[in-house]
């Protein structure tokens, strides 16, 4: 029985019970228990290769904290003296935390992040709820929905509107996570039931149910891959390259700069695991939409207007020069490329390639995200200086239009102002042998996908749930 129904916003579809986040602190019983709980499941952490190496290495300084004499002493103290053991647990953390939040050296000031973090995990105890379950919630940021994915949760239900060129929805699609937004249930009553969700349709049942497939065979069509870690690409099958590797995702993942041996370890994760595929790596598209301490600026009156991508890049060339070298040590293991994000401009892609022979990788291609109404109208000067080029359709669409990308817009005038651009930008690309493909949401979009090869693109890239509907959708195209 359909029970509610809301925006699916990531397809796919799941049962399991369902929990919210907050609900796992009611099975906290005592200090040992949250202690070996939390021991038991970072061990398990630190040793799973199949783990990015920032999360291992995070679970390596949660196992080191945990370690502490002086914190599981406080929190002893605070339980002997009639705290509860969450209250305990926060206000220990919170103290030491404090501690260093003042400290000149960036390290420490790092740790007093990881021990806040730490102590809302111990709350987070490995109870059946957390497990293979629906999360149940009001809202969720991203590094929310990496922790439920790390929890293994099955789906998602949230009560806020969410657009699907959203951040958090874009990324529920890239890990495969069923999601639906826009949902009005009542959290006691849902708790603890058996649900099932469908994230394409929206609907809401209780209780299990079983999903028909409708799979098609979408091998002879050009469709590249979306991912943002290895473990994306390895589970995919039957894409040709993967058009969209998000490297963000790793800083925001480690709410910070990762150390360089995580993220060389990262990326060439990513290349073998595609299997000799093209692996197309978009450098930071970061901002104050997708902030990260230390690298973005922190507040923007209208961050889709601020500094983004690149721009920050340019800003910050430590950083881009970095990401550059570790990427040069990816290159040795596979096929490699370099994708810049928010792009005006021809000297923005000169400034980037000097940086790619200032670092040896003069040998590595590098392609320009068309995504900005600037970067179409100047395709005839980009082609001279750029390798490939990638349609962004979401930021590109939302400038266009003059639209929210967090907004749930429909694409007026069925796109014909944007394919206006399109149309005017690719034989500048053609004329100079640059490939084009399609990166954004609309790629996945059934009623777009054939238009924009029509228009001349050479493949599209999505998630690998959307292969299928998208291969069907083509198949009548001649």
């Amino acid at each position: 029985m359909i029970i509610a129904e809301g925006t699916g916003v990531a397809g796919g579809a799941a049962s399991g019970i369902a929990y919210r986040a907050s609900a796992r602190r009611q099975a906290v019983l005592s200090v040992e228990q949250v202690y070996s709980s939390a021991e038991r499941r970072y061990e398990r952490w630190a040793e799973d290769a199949s783990l990015p190496g920032a999360a291992r290495e995070l679970a390596l300084v949660y196992l080191a904290l945990l370690e502490d004499p002086e914190l599981r002493t406080t929190v002893e103290k605070a339980v002997s003296r009639g705290r509860s053991v969450a209250e305990a647990i926060t206000e220990a953390c919170e103290q030491q935390a404090k501690l260093l939040d003042g400290a000149r050296h960036p390290y420490l000031r790092q740790r007093a992040e990881d021990l806040r973090a730490l102590g809302q995990e111990l709350l987070a105890m490995e109870d059946a709820e957390s497990q293979g379950g629906i999360l149940l919630s009001d809202s969720l940021t991203p590094l929310g929905l990496y922790e439920a994915y790390g929890s293994g949760v099955r789906g998602i239900v949230l009560r806020e509107p969410l657009a699907a060129t959203s951040h958090l929805a874009i990324l529920a699609r890239t890990l495969s996570v069923p999601l639906v937004a826009d949902v009005s249930f009542d959290i006691k009553a849902w708790q603890g039931q058996l649900l099932s969700i469908d994230g394409a349709t929206g609907q809401i049942w209780a209780g299990e149910r079983s999903f028909v497939s409708t799979q098609v065979d979408y091998t002879p069509f050009p469709l590249w891959l979306n991912a943002a870690s290895a473990r994306d690409i390895a589970a995919a099958q039957g894409y040709k390259g993967v058009g969209l590797f998000r490297t963000e995702f790793l800083y925001l993942q480690c709410g910070g700069m990762p150390g360089i041996e995580q993220e060389e370890e990262h990326y060439i994760a990513a290349v073998k695991a595609a299997l000799g595929r093209p692996v197309i790596f978009r450098l930071l598209d970061l901002g104050s939409d997708k902030p990260i301490p230390g690298v973005t600026r922190e507040r923007e009156p209208n961050p889709m207007l601020g500094e983004r991508g690149v721009r920050v890049l340019l800003r910050r060339r430590d950083i881009l020069e970095r990401q550059i070298k570790a990427l040069v040590k990816a290159s040795a293991y596979g096929s490699l490329s370099i994708m810049v994000p928010m792009v005006t401009s021809a000297q923005e892609m000169s400034a980037v390639r000097a940086v790619l022979s200032e670092q040896g990788a003069a040998h590595i291609k590098l392609g320009a995200m068309l995504e900005t109404p600037a970067a179409m109208l100047m395709a005839r000067e980009l082609a001279e200086v750029t390798d490939f080029f990638s349609l962004g359709t979401n930021d590109l669409a939302a400038y266009v239009y003059a639209y929210d990308r967090a907004g749930d817009w429909q694409l007026p005038d069925a796109g014909d102002a944007m394919f206006r651009l399109i149309d005017y930008a690719l034989p500048f690309a053609k004329q100079r042998g640059r490939e084009v493909g399609v990166c954004g949401e609309l790629a996945a979009d059934a009623g777009y996908a054939a238009r924009f090869l029509d228009a001349g693109c050479d493949y599209l890239s999505m998630v690998a749930s959307a292969f299928s509907v998208v291969g069907k959708a083509l198949r009548g195209r001649n």
